[in-house]
């Protein structure tokens, strides 16, 4: 490193220094190994690695800042991760072309890294800390996100950041056969009915989330058994890792002195005591807390007493004098690693403000991180010793449940579900495919689609807040997620219900849990739009308490304030008997199986309880699809079918939408046709028409409202859909015979008409008198098939459908016509046959040749056979 200027400094590395840190392990994976490289790549970063699985490739990075960022109060961690599309060769299908704002999925896979290593980091860790993903390269077969959270803790491991302890992700999946099997391939995922990510330490688990279609509390016991295992082995040689390049690790300053810590609780305690025993609402519950905490600071600013406002003075200067030597020795250490330059004045300035503004504030920071404690320390003794929870319940005590449906008039189907102070307003639409919800991502192809998703709305009024009105924030994202997942098990197949489905959860009360208020308030929701769900589903959320003696306390049915002041948060939604979704966060080291198996029975329990308040809902489910519901069917078609339905131009399909008022879409990949009609009789009418152009039709069909297209004298031939048209024959038009046709029809007319016949030519004969037969409630019975035509046969009024130069065509049969040639006309010679007859004149023949399907027809031989009677 050279100064080179008052304001500029240049970095140099040596190669050949660079070549003998670089570093390349193998660690287990689950049933495999990884490649860890360190050394190569981003060197600047505070910890830089890439991990390999197969020929899926991760980068991370950790890095923080110098100075403090905050008061120690939280830990100032930011994580991404990123999907490049140029690491599965692809570009986006969108406009924009370059990777920059993050997907939904990577916010959610994001959510996922950060959770387990945010425990991790120790009481006291203020500096601003970034941990960045992205993968490089992906192969289609091996899970980047697992691989992500381990790549991320990795980068920590290896930097001077403070890491209390290696963290490792693995994803575990449920072969066809039952068992299980860690880090699977996309393939063996495929056929899971089991995704299940989690993290955790060489000693206990961290997070768990995913989905499952209906598993057993015992099979997932089973299932987190197994991946615990993999983490362990893992996070060992991470450990090993550690110890063989790592660097020394920053020291955390803790945010209040012991001392401080002492004095401050011994003024709060009691107060805190009574607050949370009087069993209050939320609202006035906090206000109580906000006003015992105003009470504590004022009285150590000794305003009542003015010895132990000194007493607070000694214990702040105490507390400062420790962060000045804890701060001293960390700029040593930054030296002794070369990671930056300081002086020795810089590391010996005196950082205790003396004066009243500085106690006042530094006791204000101090009073709130002491205060949670306390409350913490509150609610855990009352819990472990008198079974006793703030708002008074039992430790397994669900709060009072009250739900009902068809809430809101105009859409598909609603419901609001009210658990305690939680509330959620769900909304379900139905709608056809191009309603699904198009996702664009590395691992997905360009035209996929949801056709089930949930969004979750938290506006900041749920909890009576102002705050940000706009995009979708991380949270909103993970919860809506979680919630979607816990429901989709109980989603029917698009063969059974060829609808998309859209769940909107607004919350519009918030305490603890609003996630699982959306499976509850969802799944009435669908049930009230008719959707046909397997089952009704529920979910929960479950505390934890642990004690320094390996005890612990489950709380069923958490509320924010438990969740803040607990150990764990663990989401589970299912049946009474088993489980569609799951997600736990743990605040501390981690827990046993021990632990998570006693919470999945509790959670059952609990949600057996909340499956039979939502039994009750009243008004209940309308369980029948809305009248303002769009009809939705879809069904297979031949492929060499498409072109006929589409029509030149797409003039048929058009003209089908048109004058059924549907929307009718073909899909030519997978040879489908999907009709969205605006009611019943609607989609009737454009299935009608559409099974007509595909030739789906049987004879005893009728088609209502058919527009005749051209008279004829032998009938009349009507349209009875887009480009198919058929012949209404004279004696088929009317109970009572009609005489002239065009006297009673004209184009234009709209007629019912019944399907007779189909020739084999493919020509339709229809009849208007078997519909008004049948209309009037007679029992139709369709002329009899004329016998097969025979050579001799004598056809007395045959109708004359066509004249040409070179004799007449005459209808012998119903759609069937001979030829009458110019030279059988008469005995005489006849120059043309129009001087004889014209169309629609009828006329007595004598078959004389059938031969190919082409009849030859006589009426000269007749003539000549009447002729000596005639003398």
């Amino acid at each position: 490193m050279y100064d080179v200027g008052p304001e500029v400094v240049l970095l140099f590395f040596e190669p050949d220094k660079a070549e003998e840190t670089q570093k390349e392990v193998k660690i287990p994976f689950g049933s495999r190994q990884i490649t860890l490289q360190h050394g190569e790549i981003g060197r600047q970063a505070n910890g830089a690695v890439t991990l390999q699985d197969g020929d899926t490739v991760i980068y991370s990075t950790a890095c923080c800042g110098e100075e403090a960022a905050t008061d120690g109060s939280y830990t100032p961690l930011t994580v991404n991760y990123n999907e490049r599309f140029s690491a599965a060769g692809r570009t986006s299908g969108g406009f924009l072309k370059r990777d920059a704002r993050q997907r939904d999925n990577e916010v959610l896979v994001s959510r996922l890294v950060d959770r387990p290593l945010r425990p991790m980091f120790p009481q006291g860790w203020a500096n601003d800390t970034q941990v960045l993903t992205w993968v490089m390269s992906y192969d289609g077969a091996h899970s980047p996100e697992p691989l992500a959270i381990t790549a991320a803790s990795a980068a920590l491991v290896i930097s001077d950041i403070p890491l209390t302890k290696a963290v490792a992700g693995v994803r575990v999946a449920m072969l066809p056969t039952g068992g299980f099997v860690v880090n699977p391939t996309q393939d063996q995922l495929a056929t899971s009915r089991l995704d299940l990510i989690m993290a955790g330490t060489s000693e206990a688990v961290l997070m768990i989330e995913g989905f499952a279609d209906f598993l057993t509390n015992a099979e997932m016991v089973e299932a987190i058994g197994a991946g615990s295992k993999a983490i362990a082995d893992t996070c060992r040689a991470l450990e090993s890792l550690q110890v063989q390049i790592g660097k020394a690790k920053r020291q955390a300053i803790p945010p209040v002195g012991k001392e401080l810590q002492s004095l401050i609780e011994s003024v709060a305690r009691p107060e805190v005591e009574a607050v949370l025993a009087a069993s209050e609402a939320k609202l006035k519950m906090s206000g109580q807390l906000y006003e015992v905490k105003q009470q504590t600071l004022k009285k150590l600013q000794g305003q009542d007493d003015p010895a132990l406002q000194e007493q607070a003075r000694q214990a702040f200067r105490s507390q400062e004098q420790t962060a000045k030597k804890l701060r001293a020795k960390h700029r040593q250490d930054l030296l002794a690693n070369e990671t930056v330059q300081t002086s020795e004045e810089e590391a010996t300035l005196p950082l205790l403000d003396e004066s009243d503004d500085g106690l006042a504030e530094g006791l204000s920071d101090a009073v709130g991180l002491v205060m949670k404690a306390v409350v913490s320390d509150v609610l855990r003794h009352n819990a472990r010793e008198d079974g006793r929870r703030p708002d008074g319940r039992s430790l397994d005590g669900v709060r009072r449940i009250t739900s009902r449906a068809s809430v809101l008039p105009c859409t598909h189907g609603s419901s609001l579900f009210t658990r305690g102070e939680t509330q959620a307003l769900s909304v379900a639409t139905l709608g056809p495919s191009t309603s699904a919800q198009r996702e664009d991502g590395m691992q997905l192809d360009s035209d996929a689609a949801k056709r089930f998703y949930l969004q979750y709305f938290f506006p900041p009024s749920c909890v009576g807040e102002t705050g940000r009105v706009g995009g979708v924030s991380r949270r909103e994202l993970g919860h809506g997620s979680l919630a979607e997942r816990g429901l989709a098990p109980t989603i029917p197949s698009e063969e059974d219900f060829p609808y998309t489905i859209r769940v909107e959860s607004t919350i519009t009360e918030s305490n603890g849990s609003s996630s699982m208020a959306s499976v509850c308030a969802g799944s009435l929701a669908l049930q009230d739009a008719g959707v046909p769900v397997s089952r009704p589903v529920a979910g929960v959320a479950m505390g934890l308490l642990l004690f320094p003696d390996g005890q612990h306390r489950i709380l069923t049915d958490i509320t924010g304030f438990e969740d803040g002041h607990g150990d764990m948060d663990f989401k589970t939604a299912g049946d009474g008997e088993s489980i569609t979704a799951f997600q736990m966060d743990i605040k501390v080291e981690g827990i046993t199986l021990d632990i998570l198996a006693d919470a999945l029975d509790k959670a059952q329990a609990a949600r057996q309880q909340v499956l039979a308040a939502m039994a009750d809902c009243s008004p209940p489910p309308a369980r029948v699809m809305s009248a303002r519901a769009p009809r939705i069917e879809k069904f297979d078609i031949p492929a060499d079918k498409i072109g006929a339905l589409v029509g030149p131009g797409g003039k048929v399909i058009k003209a089908i939408q048109q004058s059924c008022g549907c929307v009718v879409q073909v899909d030519s990949i997978n040879p489908a046709v999907e009709i969205v009609a605006g009611s019943a009789e609607q989609m009737e009418l454009a299935k009608s028409q559409v099974n007509i152009v595909l030739g789906n039709i049987q004879p005893g069909a009728i088609f209502r409202g058919c527009r005749v297209t051209r008279l004829e004298r032998f009938g009349v031939f009507v349209e009875i859909a887009p480009g198919k048209e058929g012949l209404v024959h004279q004696s088929e038009l009317d109970l009572k015979s009609v005489r002239n046709v065009p006297d009673k029809y004209a184009e234009g007319d709209l007629l019912d008409v019944m399907l007779l016949e189909i020739q084999d030519t493919g020509k339709l004969s229809l009849s208007r008198k078997a519909v008004l037969q049948q209309d009037a409630g007679e029992d139709y019975v369709p002329a009899p098939e004329p016998s097969p035509l025979e050579v001799g046969e004598i056809i007395k009024g045959a109708p004359i459908a066509s004249i040409k130069d070179f004799g007449c065509f005459v209808e012998v049969r119903p759609g069937k016509q001979g030829l009458l040639h110019l030279s059988q006309l008469a005995l005489e010679f006849v120059k043309s046959p129009y001087d004889l007859f014209q169309e629609g004149d009828t006329v007595d023949v004598k078959v004389i040749e059938i031969k190919n399907n082409r009849i030859s027809l006589s009426r000269k031989a007749l003539l000549m056979d009447a002729e000596p009677v005639a003398r």
